[in-house]
């Protein structure tokens, strides 16, 4: 029960603030929480109480701010001066790799958690495909795999956030 509750906070207080109509948080099958909120379709897993969580961040527009969002315990900041570094980042789906988007960062203190999270910069569309039948979702830096995430049985989901994008902006007006 500790989960189901953080993890709702958590998808709560990282949805927007407004005025805009938002949709409380729920729990899939497949054991993300999903819920929609102004611009956003958002999905996030906890791997345990306090563990690793992954954040799926699309939006409503085609601004290239589509992300994942990494914390994990002790995860190491991506160097900016490192030539490249942010770049060795990867995203697999099922073995295969998802188009990236350069928007690759370290954020600290994020949501409140200690330490680094990484904000990987996706594209939309692509990751929305390969979500749909896949079972496994991998981080890899430099081509060692940091940490994997259970996505199998995504099939809905993947249908929400694909009906959601699809919807127009709200700009700031309420639905």
């Amino acid at each position: 029960m500790i989960r189901f509750v953080r993890a709702t906070a958590v998808l709560a207080a990282l949805l927007p603030s407004t005025a805009l109509a938002a949709q409380e948080p729920r729990l899939l099958p497949n054991g993300w929480f999903y819920g929609e909120a102004g611009n956003y379709c958002m999905a996030i897993r906890e791997t345990r109480a306090n563990g690793p969580r992954l954040t799926m961040r699309l939006a409503k527009w085609n601004d290239l701010s589509d992300s994942l969002i990494l914390w994990a315990p002790g995860l190491a900041a991506l160097d900016p001066e490192a030539e490249g570094d942010a770049h060795r980042i990867e995203i697999r789906i099922d073995g295969r790799p998802i188009p990236l988007l350069p928007s690759i960062f370290t954020l600290e203190g994020y949501d409140g958690r200690p330490g680094s999270t990484w904000r990987i910069g996706i594209r939309q569309q692509p990751f929305i495909a390969a979500l749909r039948t896949a079972r496994t979702l991998e981080i890899r830096r430099a081509g060692t795999r940091i940490i994997s995430f259970p996505v199998a049985r995504s099939t809905g989901m993947a249908g929400q956030m694909a009906e959601c994008v699809r919807r127009p902006p709200s700009l700031g007006r309420q639905r």
